[in-house]
Formats: structure tokens, C-alpha cells, sequence
């Protein structure tokens, strides 16, 4: 659902911009949640990104996870951090978090790992220009994020077929198929984020398939000339 401020800021802009002959939404959940609000029409189009060609499972003795995010409040890093805790209670195989961002709340994650005692599982990378090494080499990808449209990042994951964990918000659900193209657990929930990423350390098996699933979908659905091919249509429709 859109935040208090979101709605205020988009009744602002309804009042004092000039009328709009379409709004374009980034997912289909946020397309349902703008249609009712009116008076413009409403169109989700989609992000696209390129194919990657098939590759084989990076052989790490330490599992490789990857965050890529903006550190900003809302992307649930602290939920990623406190589920850590909980896993480190379990005696976990090797595994190091690498989390490639930044953002005005760096510092304050940084501190909560600190006090979380996760120092030696976690990888702080900063803003980093070229990721393909990244994806190339990481072995999970998680997406912990409260709210979201559709984040680049998931189809940046499923174009290199690696295996996702995400929240179940905003149109990731849509992009990972509702569970068949990647694991969902529930937003803010440190315990089931923490289940998810034992089980992955335990049998890596099931999640191995469904990204290979993942990367099908994303170069049928989510491909970027599809998505160049619908900004054009929409820009055609309303020059006509």
C-alpha cells in the first residue's frame, strides 16, 4: 500500500500539475493500488534487462551471499542483519555477506553489525560501478526490502541464474513466478529470512533449480528489448 506521504505528495501533484494522459506504474501491484486513485489512465511497464548466457555454479568452500542495495531505511538490511544473528546461533557452514551499496544509512547498518557481533560475515563493499565480477562469483542473492516496485536488482539475479531469496512485496512476487523462480518469506520478518538461508546452507538443491527457472523467465518476460518494445508502444499510442 502507498504510505501517508506517498498519498500526500500524489494528491499534491494531482492539484498542481497540469493533467496527465497516462501514469506509468513499475509493476502491475502498484498499477492496481494507482487505478482507483484516477482521474489519468494508469499502464505498468515493466523493466527489462539482458540475457546472460548460462553458467556453472561458482565452487566456493565459503557460500558467497550478495545484497545490492541503497543503504537506505526501508530496504530491510536490519532484518537481513538480525536474521543473521539468528542463523549464527545454529552453527552455520562458511558463509560471508557481501553487501555492494551505498547510502545516508551505511553508517547505521555498519554499526548494527558491529553490535550484532556479524563483523566476520559481512563484506562492505560501498558503491561499486562494475558488478558482473559479483555476479559472477556469489552463490545467493537476497532481497530484504520492506517496500518495492521492482527492483533492478532481482532481474539482474535471475538474468544470471542464481538463486534468490526476497521478500513478498510489491511486484517481486509477480517477477519470481509467486515462489516457483525464487524462496518469498514475509517482510520484517528476521525468523523466516533466517529459515530461508539455513535451508539454502543446508540442501542448495531446490534453490539451484528454481533459479534456472528464474533466468528462463527473465529472458521471456522481463527481457530489456521487450521492454524497450512496450515504452514505444505507449509512446506511439499517445502520439496518435
Amino acid at each position: 500500500e502507498l504510505s501517508e506521504r506517498e498519498m500526500f505528495i500524489y494528491r499534491l501533484a494531482q492539484r498542481f500539475v497540469p493533467p496527465l494522459d497516462l501514469l506509468i506504474a513499475v509493476s502491475r501491484p502498484i498499477e492496481t493500488l494507482l487505478i482507483p486513485l484516477g482521474p489519468q489512465k494508469v499502464r505498468s511497464l515493466l523493466w527489462g534487462v539482458a540475457p546472460q548466457p548460462h553458467r556453472q555454479r561458482p565452487a566456493n568452500d565459503q557460500k558467497q551471499f550478495l545484497l545490492a542495495s541503497r543503504m537506505l531505511q526501508g530496504k530491510g538490511i536490519d532484518t537481513l542483519l538480525s536474521a543473521l544473528k539468528l542463523l549464527e546461533q545454529t552453527d552455520p557452514p562458511p558463509y560471508l555477506l557481501n553487501l555492494a551499496g551505498d547510502g545516508p544509512a551505511l553508517c547505521t547498518y555498519q554499526r548494527l553489525g558491529t553490535s550484532l557481533d556479524l563483523d566476520h560475515r559481512l563484506r562492505w563493499l560501498g558503491f561499486v560501478k562494475d558488478m558482473s565480477a559479483l555476479w559472477e562469483s556469489v552463490d545467493l542473492v537476497i532481497l530484504p526490502s520492506h517496500r518495492e516496485g521492482l527492483p533492478l536488482t532481482l532481474l539482474e539475479a535471475m538474468s544470471f541464474g542464481l538463486p534468490i531469496i526476497a521478500t513478498h512485496v510489491g511486484g517481486i512476487p509477480q517477477a519470481l513466478d509467486f515462489g516457483r523462480c525464487g524462496t518469498l518469506v514475509p517482510p520484517g520478518d528476521p525468523r523466516s529470512l533466517c529459515g530461508a538461508i539455513s535451508q539454502f546452507l543446508t540442501d542448495p538443491g531446490p534453490f539451484w533449480l528454481r533459479a534456472e527457472q528464474a533466468q528462463k523467465r527473465q529472458q521471456k518476460e522481463f527481457n530489456v528489448l521487450l521492454a524497450v518494445k512496450a515504452q514505444e508502444d505507449i509512446y506511439n499510442e499517445l502520439l496518435r
